[in-house]
This record gives structure tokens, C-alpha cells and sequence, in this order.
């Protein structure tokens, strides 16, 4: 979808990104246009859904959020269709899960879960909890954890995507 936007459209874009409190009028002045452009193009982004909502990003160590997990396991027996369904209504309904989703990975392992947690036991309750329930069905479960102490690039998306944004616009 990036690449179908034009110069100006990723340009209102990557400001929005980088501070999405900017007024329409400010950008314009940034940007060198009219303001009625610009709030044109900013109902088109949020009406398209590249634009889905507006949030703060917050400090998370200062959120007392210190330790990050991911989780890789294998689904044993994809006809268990209700359990299956269990764990996904019990993932995505868990505050520490920041996401969780099926791919190829690691030794055959099928499912990823990135999650975020104030201290080991946090993350430790949680993968109680998934194996206390559905560890007939997982066949093998492997983790990397780290604390915020440890990252070195914070996971700023809206900046990874600026600078996609400007790097596309150089071709």
C-alpha cells in the first residue's frame, strides 16, 4: 500500500508519523502546501486504514514494563479446533501479549507470542497458565527474553516507517 501513495501523500505521511499532534496547518507550512491538501490527504490516509488511530507512545521501562518475551511453540493437533480456538480467545485477551500469530520458524516451531511483562514472574504466570491448559497440545516451547535495560533499538515502528517512506521516495 506504501508504494501506491504519491510524493505528497507519503510526505504528510512521514509527519505524521514522526508527531501526529502537528495541526494540518503546520505540516502544510512544513511541507510547503496548502493546508486543504493536507487535510485531504489525512482523511485519505485514515479512510484507507493506513491510518487506523492516534496514540501516545510511551516510555516503557518508566511504565515499569523491564522484561520482554518471545515465545515460539508447535501446535500438536491442528484437528482440536476448540482448543486451539481457546488459547487464541486466551491469547489475544492477555494484557502482556503485544502479539501472537502463526508462522515458520525455529525447529518446525509454528506459533510466536511477543509479550511484555514488569519481571519474570509476570511472564512466568503467563506460561503457567498456557501449559497448565493446553500442554498435551504443544509439543515444544522455546523463549527469548531480554530486559529494557538490554534494547538497543526501541520498537518504534512509525520511525521504521518514515524512513521506508523516504527511501521509497527516491525511486
Amino acid at each position: 500500500m506504501l508504494h501506491a501513495l504519491s510524493t505528497r501523500e507519503k510526505q504528510v505521511f512521514a509527519e505524521l508519523l514522526k508527531d501526529a499532534r502537528q495541526s494540518d496547518r503546520e505540516i502544510a507550512r512544513k511541507l510547503k502546501m496548502s493546508q486543504p491538501s493536507v487535510s485531504r490527504i489525512r482523511q485519505k490516509l485514515e479512510k484507507t486504514g493506513l491510518i487506523k488511530r492516534y496514540a501516545a507512545l510511551p516510555d516503557i521501562s518508566k511504565c515499569g514494563l523491564n522484561l520482554f518475551a518471545i515465545t515460539f511453540f508447535e501446535w500438536k493437533d491442528h484437528t482440536k479446533k476448540e482448543e486451539l480456538n481457546e488459547l487464541v480467545s486466551f491469547l489475544s485477551s492477555h494484557p502482556n501479549v503485544i502479539l501472537f500469530g502463526k508462522g515458520e520458524g525455529m525447529s518446525g516451531r509454528t506459533t510466536i507470542i511477543l509479550s511484555i511483562h514488569s519481571d519474570y514472574e509476570s511472564f512466568f504466570e503467563m506460561i503457567h497458565q498456557i501449559r497448565e491448559r493446553w500442554d498435551t497440545l504443544i509439543t515444544a516451547m522455546d523463549h527469548f527474553l531480554t530486559t529494557s535495560k538490554s534494547v538497543r533499538k526501541g520498537g518504534d515502528v512509525a520511525s521504521a516507517i518514515v524512513k521506508m517512506l523516504r527511501g521509497s521516495s527516491h525511486h
